[in-house]
């Protein structure tokens, strides 16, 4: 069966790759208002209709048509390039017009540049896609780059106006062409499809092309195909929650999906009752899981599905969160450790990374013997049992525990209120009713306009931004006028306004009773099994036993732990130094326990910053001794290291040290082989460590610097850097008529004397340690900037 990403040509199925990037925020621009950090949200595209559309339209068609669905990034982009007959993608990115849009890890967006697409296309001229489709705000406006990097088809439509106008030619368009008709026939019956005066939203290139081709001419009868890339990520609700429509929300769900990237272990939501908290927590759950976060994710609500306060029987809260994760009544009088072990147990039997959202919590918990238990107890109990397991509370207030991560949510922006206003009421709102009575002057009234003049309303103001609500008012547009009604809709907004504010009551009432302190003991009688032998204290539990010591010095800890499985013998240890400095696994488990603090923590991500500060700094000096403590590296060097493409891929580079997250596949795969062998060259130089006269530049040093630094200097200039290659150095100098000239230094395979180093230098290969071969170039005369290349070389050995 074809796969799209195995060994395949182009024409060997059919294909349709639908790639779609979905940044949440974007920089501020020049001349507007820096708010929330720089950033501003960005209106989201609905490319899950768009995509739904396509399917149909698909299986509509009755054509054995496969078809799959990723995040666009440089990975997924070059795979499914060369895989595919036609390639549909769309973007958001209202702040960056004229540019294509990929997405980092970590959600924010990548601005792709028209040199990166040549350098990416030119090279597969025969396996590139016979038609790109481009959907996005600014897809008229860049269309033209694909078609100058070398595809030979391009649609592009500007989704900037109604959403309905874009799915009707989408529809059209897809359900004509997978039938078989040419591109010229299925864009033209995409076209007719639209409203009068729309027509231009949709524009076919080259201009002056046939475009008779069919891409699915071949396809046989039969079903389409969905095929997932990935393993799917599930998500289980213990109760079917309603999204309402999404606006103004787009920061804080980006700062809880960054939470989630970064391994925050708990995740805090709070805000006023009727705020959005719930929202906002599935905004950012159905973002991860498009994403393939966490293999599978637990939305527990564990609120009165008739009151709609939060339930306090810590029965009821456990035998809830049981439920999500499959777990019996049954299963938990057999385990040893009752609840908490089979929640143990159920996460342990997990090879990924999982989230459980607790949502609508009581400050506290009452056990069967009436007493109160503090939320931040509960959650403390729940949090070192399983590794891999991620947690997302929704509360009024923050739960109050170390390493918390909380996300205050507040009222809406005036604009975004009114919009979903609109957007939640279960008829259109006339134009009449948002202008409120008032005259407008001006033939033609843009609805942007009316919507300013709405928000800024009697019925906008009595509500004050809050989206709960909103939403509960805007239903009775299903029997009310905003005019003629507008005494009973005000009525209405106080008595909604005012179940908020005893809700609020409710809880600062159940606030002041909450027990200052408690003991865990409490929770493990209600929680455990009560017929097992007493758990030994917390400092003697077995949870922490045989554990490493609490400082991770790599040149004291022989092995990190790692998560058993029953069924398998222990791993081997990482025993002795060598193993320790050559295996980039237990590097990145050394980074990780100590950025979260728990010891078998589990991640396929980290931030860039806890991986350089725990592991690559320490690795760096524990190689080199005392030439990295007296020259370690630096933040800039790691700010070069996490944006060297070289070393990862474009778009999966963890960036700055600043904000970046590093993923483990691209850690493991490309950065720590180089990284480790760059170190260990460095060791075998012996001139790392010279403050004076740096024989070698810092790792931040980069082809492109090289060039930049020796611009200008006098003929026999030269400059010692570290290659992209593995354990390699380049050396790079300046020939006459400033010429520059660039050589490859590789480590020599002498088994004897492990310090010489070979070159290619005219033609005849050297081989000798790295000052001899320095000396004996006679055209190297200076290293840079200007010192004579003896006093340089003076103090090596």
């Amino acid at each position: 069966m074809y796969s799209p990403y195995g060994k395949t040509t182009r024409r060997s199925g059919c294909l349709l790759a639908h790639l779609f990037a979905a940044p949440l925020v974007r920089e501020v621009g020049v001349g507007e208002e820096k708010e929330d950090g720089g950033i501003v949200g960005i209106k989201q595209e609905n490319y899950g209709r768009e995509r739904d559309v396509i399917t149909r339209a698909l299986a509509d068609a009755n054509r054995a048509i496969a078809f799959v669905s990723e995040v666009a990034d440089g990975r997924n982009f070059l795979m499914n390039l060369t895989g595919c007959r036609v390639l549909h993608f769309t973007w958001n990115g209202d702040g960056d017009q004229e540019k294509v849009i990929f997405e980092k890890p970590n959600g924010l967006a990548a601005p792709v540049t028209e040199d990166w697409l040549q350098n990416t296309c030119g090279g597969q001229k025969d396996k590139l896609p016979e038609l790109v489709v481009l959907t996005a705000a600014s897809a008229k406006l860049v269309a033209g780059v694909f078609i100058r990097a070398g595809i030979s088809n391009v649609v592009a439509v500007d989704t900037s106006g109604d959403d309905a106008v874009t799915l009707s030619f989408v529809r059209s368009f897809y359900l004509s062409l997978a039938q078989g008709f040419t591109l010229r026939d299925s864009f033209d019956a995409g076209v007719q499809s639209l409203p009068d005066g729309q027509e231009d939203r949709c524009v076919l290139l080259p201009a002056n092309g046939e475009h008779w081709l069919s891409p699915f001419d071949d396809a046989e009868s039969g079903t389409f195909t969905y095929r997932v890339p990935h393993s799917p990520s599930k998500m289980k609700m213990s109760k079917k929650k309603k999204i309402s429509s999404f606006r103004g929300r787009e920061i804080p769900v980006q700062e809880v999906y960054m939470h989630m990237v970064q391994h925050s272990k708990v995740i805090t939501i709070s805000g006023r009752p009727g705020i959005g908290k719930t929202e906002v927590a599935l905004r950012a759950c159905e973002y991860a899981r498009e994403r393939c976060l966490f293999i599978e994710t637990f939305f527990v609500s564990l609120q009165d599905k008739t009151t709609g306060t939060p339930i306090t029987t810590l029965k009821e809260v456990a035998a809830r969160i049981a439920n999500a994760f499959g777990i019996s009544k049954q299963e938990i009088q057999d385990h040893t450790e009752g609840f908490l072990g089979c929640i143990q147990h159920k996460c342990g039997l997990q090879k990924g990374d999982l989230l459980l959202v607790l949502d609508g919590c009581s400050p506290y918990f009452v056990n069967e013997r009436d007493e109160k238990i503090k939320l931040s107890s509960v959650v403390e109990q729940l949090c070192p049992r399983v590794s891999n397991l991620q947690y997302i509370v929704t509360v009024v207030t923050q739960v109050g525990i170390a390493k918390e991560k909380v996300v205050n949510i507040g009222r809406l922006g005036e604009l975004a209120a009114a919009e979903l206003f609109v957007a939640s009421a279960p008829r259109k709102v006339t134009v009449e009713e948002l202008r409120g009575g008032m005259v407008v002057s001006g033939p033609h009234v843009q609805l942007a306009e009316c919507m300013r003049l709405f928000a800024g309303g009697v019925i906008m103001s009595a509500l004050r931004r809050h989206p709960g609500a909103i939403v509960a008012s805007s239903g009775m547009l299903e029997q009310w006028h905003l005019l003629t009604n507008e005494d009973d809709y005000l009525q209405d907004i106080a008595v909604q306004l005012q179940r908020y504010e005893k809700l609020e009551q409710e809880f600062a009432r159940r606030l002041q009773e909450c027990p200052q302190t408690q003991s865990d003991s409490v929770i493990e009688r209600e929680w455990g099994r009560q017929s097992r032998p007493e758990r030994p204290s917390r400092q003697s539990s077995s949870l922490v036993k045989d554990r490493c010591p609490p400082h991770h010095d790599p040149r004291r800890v022989p092995s990190i732990p790692r998560k058993q499985d029953a069924s398998k013998s222990p791993p081997p240890a990482l025993a002795t130094t060598e193993l320790r400095t050559t295996n980039g696994e237990f590097w990145w488990r050394l980074a990780l326990e100590k950025h979260t603090g728990e010891v078998g923590a589990i991640s396929q991500t980290i931030p860039w910053e806890a991986l350089c500060r725990h592991s690559l700094a320490s690795y760096f000096v524990e190689v080199l001794g005392d030439e990295g403590r007296d020259r370690p590296l630096l933040n800039d060097d790691f700010n070069a290291l996490g944006n060297n493409p070289a070393l990862w891929d474009p778009y999966r580079a963890p960036g700055s040290v600043q904000g970046g997250i590093a993923s483990r596949q691209e850690f493991l795969g490309t950065f720590w082989p180089w990284f480790k062998a760059a170190t260990l060259l460095l060791k075998r130089t012996g001139c790392w460590g010279f403050q004076k006269y740096p024989v070698i530049c810092g790792l931040s040093t980069t082809r492109f610097d090289g060039m930049k630094l020796l611009q200008g200097r006098p003929a026999g200039t030269f400059l010692l850097r570290l290659s992209s290659k593995p354990g390699a150095l380049a050396a790079m100098y300046v020939k006459p008529m400033q010429e520059l000239g660039n050589v490859l230094i590789k480590s020599s395979a002498d088994p004897v004397n492990h310090r010489k180093f070979e070159i290619e230098y005219g033609s005849e290969t050297m081989i000798a340690p790295l000052k001899q071969l320095i000396e004996i170039i006679p055209k190297w005369t200076h290293l840079f900037p200007d010192t004579p290349k003896h006093e340089a070389l003076a103090g090596v050995r």
